[in-house]
């Protein structure tokens, strides 16, 4: 758990005053939530997910090794291709090891709410686009894979996850006739390259959007990171 301090609010006490002078009175309400959040500190913790939370929408990413994708690409469609059914037991472990393990898992944990699914994949991950598909269409007919957004630089640069994270959310409700909303989407952050996780959850973070990751030792419990907001004056100290 961690805190981020928001900037100082004097700015908007003046607007206030000027907006109050003209009578509009719904930007009176607006710029008095804002000086009230300003006022507050950001606490960002983890709790547990459940099962079927209620999230209609997934954000996941997608990338590939430096070598070897083309051959574990064909080993995935092998296992897609003799897997019948993607549950909780000994038969699906190989597959969920797998470099599309991650996206499925999350896919599995939303299984009854679930409509839709954004992807950001690399261009070199282009290999595991087709198993992933099959695999996505056999195992959950009843989720919607969205076009998949494919960006240049997932190595060194944050910016092209960054704007379509952002972009995903913007445009969720329309793409989705109003299925998904931003309140009903969760970014996940643990398939794809740690610059990509870093993007989508800093995307996330400039406007409360809902992430989710799988803890890293067993690989089986999701956790939601959570933002929360309370008054500078009971936050603990920085030596706390």
């Amino acid at each position: 758990m961690f805190l981020q301090a928001e900037p100082e609010g004097w700015i908007w006490i003046e607007r206030l005053g000027s907006l109050a002078s003209l009578g509009i009175v719904p930007l009176i309400v607006y710029s008095l939530r804002r000086i009230q959040r300003l006022r507050q500190g950001r606490r960002i913790e983890a709790k547990l997910l459940p099962l079927d939370s209620g999230f209609t929408g997934l954000i996941c990413c997608v990338s590939a090794p430096p070598k070897g994708a083309e051959e574990e690409a064909e080993q995935i469609a092998k296992l897609v291709a003799d897997l019948e059914f993607f549950e909780a037991d000994e038969s699906s472990q190989k597959l969920r090891a797998t470099r599309i393990g991650p996206i499925l898992k999350a896919f599995e944990h939303h299984r009854k709410d679930l409509k839709h699914c954004w992807l950001i994949a690399s261009h070199d991950s282009d290999p595991y686009e087709a198993p992933l598909m099959r695999a996505c269409e056999k195992y959950f007919p009843n989720v919607v894979i969205q076009p998949i957004t494919k960006v240049n630089d997932v190595y060194a640069k944050i910016d092209e996850v960054y704007n379509a994270t952002h972009g995903i959310f913007n445009q969720c409700e329309k793409q989705t006739h109003g299925a998904v909303t931003p309140r009903t989407l969760i970014a996940d952050l643990t398939g794809g390259t740690k610059i990509m996780s870093v993007a989508v959850a800093m995307a996330c973070l400039d406007v409360d959007r809902k992430m989710q990751y799988i803890e890293q030792k067993e690989q089986k419990t999701f956790y939601e990171i959570e933002l929360t907001y309370e008054k500078v004056s009971t936050r603990p100290s920085a030596s706390t």
